[in-house]
C-alpha cells in the first residue's frame, strides 16, 4: 500500500476516498452509539429551528458558526445522526485532500507523494467520535487553509496578503471551536521565528483574526444578546469547569502510534541533505504546530477523543518522511501494515463493549445513557437539572438552561433577586412539562418563586415535576 500511495498520481485520491469508505462504510451501518456530545448539538440545532436565538434563547458554549451548521441540519433533516456521519464523511476527505494538495503545492517533501493523504485516512479513524460532525472537526477545515497560506507566505518571504488570510481562517476555526483560537498565536510564532520579520505581516495576521471576531460580536450586539455571546462562548473558555469524557490513559492509548511514527519522522528529517532550508523551516514549524495542539487538548474545556483532530495534520506530516527515507519497501509494507492494523483495533475496542479491550479506553462516559426514570418520559417539553442528557433524548428542551455548566450559576444562585427574575422570565416564556430534578434543589427554588411552585406537583418518582395542567 505504501508503494502505492506514494506516487504522485492524482488518481491516488480515488483510491483514498475509497479506502476512507471502505473503513467506514461498515461501521456506520452496523450502527454507531448516539453520544453526549451529538446529542447536545442536535439540541441546539432543533431549539434554533424553532426560533430560540444563540446565547439567549439556549445557554451552551457552542460556537456560532457551528450552531448555524447544525440548525441548517435540523431545519432539513431533523435529528438525523445518519446526517451528521454522512457530512463528516465527505469533510473528512475535503480534509485529505487539502492537506495532500497543500503538501505538494508547497513542495514540503522531496517528491510528490500521496502518502500524508494516507496516514490522514487512518488517522482520522482512530476512535468512533471521529465519524460525526463535531466542532473541532470544522475547525479543523479552517485551520489547513491557514497552514497552507504560512507556508505560501514562507517561501515566498515578502508582505502579501496570504498572512491576513491566514488570520481569516483561524478566526473562523475560532468561530466554530473556540479553544483553536490558540492556533493564533501559533502563526504568529511561526511568521517570528522562521518568516521575514516584518511588522506589517503581524499586523495583518493579527488584524485577519480579529476582523470575523469582531464582525460576530457587532452581530450578536445588534441582535441584543452580546453578554450572552461573550459570557456564554468567550469567556466559557475560561470558567466552565473542565470535564474529561476520557481520561488521559485513553488519549495515550490512542494516540501511541502516531507519536511514535512522530518521533521517527522528526529523526529522518533531522540533519537530512534530501531537504532544503525551506522544507526544514516548514518541518519546525510543524513541531511548534504539535506544541500548540498539545496546548489546545489543556486548555479545551471538553476533552474526548475528537479533540485529538486538530493534531491529526502534524502527525500525518511526519509520518510520511520516514516511509519517504527507507529504501527497504518490505519493511515500509509490514509498519505500516502494523499501524493500519493497530488503529482499526483501537478504533473497534471503543466501539464494541465486548471485546475484552473495550475497558482500558474508558469511552462509555461519551455515550448517552439510558434514563434512570422508572416511567421515562416521551414527547414532552423537558428541563433537566443537573449533568446529563439522557431524558432529551425522547423529548424536547424547555427554557433556556441547556447546559447545566452555564445553567448552575444563575439556577443555584437563588439568594440573588436579579436571577430570580430571570428565572421566572425564562420559565414563564417556555413553560417545561417537566421537570427532572437531579440536583434535588427544585424545593427551594418553588419557596422562592412561589408562582412556579402553583404550576407544578411532583410525580410518581421523586425529583420530578408535572406541570399542571
Amino acid at each position: 500500500m505504501i508503494g502505492f500511495f506514494r506516487n504522485g498520481s492524482p488518481l491516488r485520491l480515488l483510491f483514498l476516498l475509497l479506502l476512507l469508505l471502505l473503513i467506514r462504510l461498515p461501521v456506520l451501518t452496523l450502527g454507531l452509539p448516539l453520544l453526549e456530545p451529538e446529542l447536545n448539538w442536535m439540541l441546539v440545532g432543533e431549539r434554533m429551528r424553532q426560533g430560540h436565538f444563540l446565547y439567549t434563547g439556549i445557554w451552551d458554549s457552542i460556537g456560532p458558526l457551528s450552531a448555524a451548521v447544525y440548525w441548517l441540519i435540523d431545519w432539513q433533516f431533523g435529528r438525523s445522526q445518519s446526517t451528521y456521519q454522512v457530512v463528516a464523511l465527505l469533510l473528512t476527505f475535503l480534509q485529505v485532500t487539502l492537506f495532500n494538495r497543500l503538501t505538494i503545492k508547497n513542495q514540503l517533501y522531496p517528491e510528490n507523494t500521496y502518502l500524508p493523504g494516507l496516514f490522514y485516512v487512518v488517522l482520522m479513524n482512530l476512535c468512533f467520535d471521529f465519524h460525526t460532525l463535531s466542532p473541532v472537526l470544522m475547525a479543523t477545515t479552517f485551520l489547513l487553509l491557514a497552514l497552507d497560506k504560512l507556508f505560501i507566505q514562507l517561501n515566498q518571504r515578502a508582505v502579501s496578503d496570504r498572512v491576513f488570510e491566514a488570520g481569516f481562517y483561524l478566526a473562523v476555526a475560532a468561530l466554530f471551536h473556540l479553544p483553536t483560537g490558540v492556533f493564533s498565536l501559533f502563526a504568529l510564532v511561526s511568521l517570528l521565528f522562521f518568516g521575514s520579520s516584518d511588522f506589517r505581516q503581524y499586523f495583518l495576521l493579527i488584524f485577519g483574526f480579529s476582523l470575523p471576531l469582531a464582525l460576530t460580536g457587532l452581530i450578536f450586539y445588534l441582535m441584543g444578546n452580546y453578554e450572552g455571546f461573550v459570557r456564554q462562548f468567550v469567556l466559557s473558555l475560561f470558567t466552565v469547569d473542565h470535564q474529561y469524557a476520557v481520561g488521559w490513559q485513553a488519549i495515550l492509548l490512542l494516540f501511541t502510534l502516531p507519536v511514535v511514527f512522530v518521533f521517527l519522522g522528526v529523526s529522518n528529517v533531522t540533519g537530512s541533505m534530501r531537504y532544503i532550508n525551506y522544507q526544514k523551516r516548514c518541518q519546525q514549524i510543524m513541531v511548534v504546530y504539535l506544541i500548540f495542539a498539545g496546548i489546545f487538548l489543556i486548555l479545551t474545556p471538553q476533552l474526548s477523543p475528537a479533540q485529538l483532530i486538530v493534531a491529526v495534520p502534524g502527525v500525518a506530516f511526519f509520518a510520511t518522511p520516514y516511509f519517504l527515507a527507507t529504501e527497504k519497501r518490505w519493511l515500509n509494507e509490514v509498519v505500516f501494515g502494523v499501524f493500519f492494523v493497530s488503529s482499526l483495533f483501537l478504533h473497534y475496542a471503543g466501539l464494541f463493549p465486548s471485546l475484552p479491550t473495550h475497558s482500558l479506553l474508558g469511552l462509555e462516559a461519551l455515550r448517552v445513557k439510558p434514563t434512570t426514570l422508572r416511567q421515562p418520559v416521551a414527547g414532552k417539553r423537558v428541563l433537566v437539572l443537573g449533568e446529563g442528557l439522557a431524558e432529551y433524548r425522547l423529548n424536547t428542551v424547555a427554557t433556556p438552561y441547556l447546559n447545566w455548566q452555564l445553567a448552575k450559576k444563575e439556577l443555584l444562585d437563588l439568594d440573588d433577586y436579579q436571577s430570580l427574575i430571570n428565572i421566572y422570565r425564562n420559565f414563564e416564556g417556555d413553560l417545561p412539562d417537566v421537570i427532572i430534578d437531579r440536583q434535588r434543589m427544585a424545593k427551594r427554588l418553588f419557596a422562592r418563586i412561589p408562582a412556579l411552585a402553583q404550576r407544578y406537583r411532583p410525580g410518581d418518582e421523586p425529583g420530578v415535576y408535572w406541570r399542571r395542567q
